[in-house]
């Protein structure tokens, strides 16, 4: 399966989600430029990996990438608009974690890292066995206050992380530019065919 497919197969899994009236001019106002942008909610270096992290999620290629959505900008707008103030600290908890272990494998500051150590890193953290997957999310469901003393390092730097991808795809995928460029568009439907083949139906809709 090619890159465009998947990312289309991926996307039939976001239709159904609420757009509130924040969220809406969250997205609207996700459009500086991605080399010049300055964030409102993260620190310099947290800014940078959150950039490096979703280019490495959903690349660009002959179909935009997430940074040529704003998806960074989108992210971080999220955590100063619209996500608790656990939800928050969950988020850079983890990312410091994160960007301790980055040091501690490549020998020099997350800040200064590139997108294939980021890609390594993150490969390690998803490249998992079932049985290593389903303890993740187990403690995943839980409290940090339930969590063993051993266990919390790993458990922050999934929140940081799974919120990463979570947001990355539904950044992208509500973005206009790929409801428009990748999947099906057409801002005024003629007809309703209720019974058609999923075969016949092709890219997911806008």
């Amino acid at each position: 399966m090619d890159r465009r497919t998947a990312i289309r197969n991926i996307s039939l899994g976001l239709g159904g989600v609420a757009s509130t009236p924040v969220l809406l001019s969250l997205l609207a106002s996700s459009t500086a430029n991605a080399a010049t942008w300055k964030a409102e909610s993260f620190s310099v270096e947290l800014q940078h990996i959150v950039t490096r992290l979703v280019d490495v999620i959903l690349p660009g290629s002959s179909i935009p990438g997430a940074l040529d959505v704003n998806v960074p900008q989108f992210i971080d707008k999220l955590y100063g608009h619209l996500f608790s103030e656990i939800d928050q600290r969950y988020f850079s908890d983890g990312a410091v974690v994160f960007a301790g272990k980055f040091e501690q494998v490549f020998k020099h500051p997350a800040m200064d890292g590139g997108r294939e150590e980021f890609q390594q890193l993150l490969k390690g953290y998803f490249d998992l066995t079932e049985r290593e997957q389903d303890r993740i999310f187990a403690q995943q469901d839980k409290n940090l206050a339930d969590i063993e003393a051993d266990d919390k390092d790993i458990y922050v730097i999934y929140k940081f992380l799974l919120s990463v991808r979570e947001n990355t795809l539904f950044g992208y995928f509500t973005s206009e530019r790929v409801g428009k460029e990748v999947l099906n568009y057409d801002p005024i439907p003629e007809t309703y065919d209720g019974c058609v083949p999923l075969a016949d139906i092709g890219n997911a809709w806008t």
